[in-house]
């Protein structure tokens, strides 16, 4: 009686043990899933962003152009009102 009350105890003892271990795999392993998480949080935020600069350097190009063309706009009217000014003078004298 007294062998087999020794083994059951014993293996209980391992029972215990078994039982922490697994406990503590399964910390670890949640842990690894939260990471996991983070990430692929990261990366979803990254590609976002990366869209987002794509998106603006081509708005950016976009209103260099239209600034260049409103600029050349903007000349040939100025040289045309000076001239107009200067045909105006002229013609007063």
């Amino acid at each position: 009686m007294q062998a087999a009350t020794r083994i059951l105890a014993r293996q209980l003892v391992r029972l215990r043990q078994q039982i922490t271990n697994l406990q503590g795999s399964r910390a670890q392993i949640t842990g690894v899933a939260t990471h996991t998480l983070a990430l692929y949080a990261n990366t979803s935020i990254s590609t976002g962003i990366k869209g987002a600069t794509k998106a603006m350097v081509a708005m950016n190009k976009i209103e260099m152009m239209s600034e260049a063309i409103d600029e050349t706009l903007d000349k040939d009217e100025v040289e045309k009102e000076t001239e107009k000014l200067t045909n105006q003078v002229r013609a007063y004298h």
